[in-house]
């Protein structure tokens, strides 16, 4: 009694009678695997990501910054401004 190619008696593929196209097709996946973990595109990625956040940090200390300054603007007109409400009462 012969067994169908590709089979062994227990049912199981032995690695001698896979198919070429098997074979071809486990490399390509491996050669995917290898060049995801060697390349190197996603680097830029990150390097404009902590660009953006250093910007947006500095960006944050100026608005800071600047409503402070801008607070004090409003201050000294207010402080004026009753200075010179007072000073037309009297």
């Amino acid at each position: 009694m012969g067994w169908p190619v590709g089979h062994t008696r227990g049912g199981q593929l032995s690695r001698r009678t896979i198919s070429p196209a098997w074979d071809e097709r486990k490399k390509i996946k491996m050669s995917l695997v290898k060049s995801f973990f060697v390349e190197e595109s996603g680097q830029d990625l990150i390097e404009y990501t902590l660009l953006l956040a250093f910007v947006a940090l500095v960006s944050a200390a100026i608005f800071i910054q600047a409503g402070q300054s801008a607070a004090g603007i409003w201050r000294v007109a207010n402080t004026q401004l009753t200075a010179a409400n007072t000073a037309a009462q009297s």
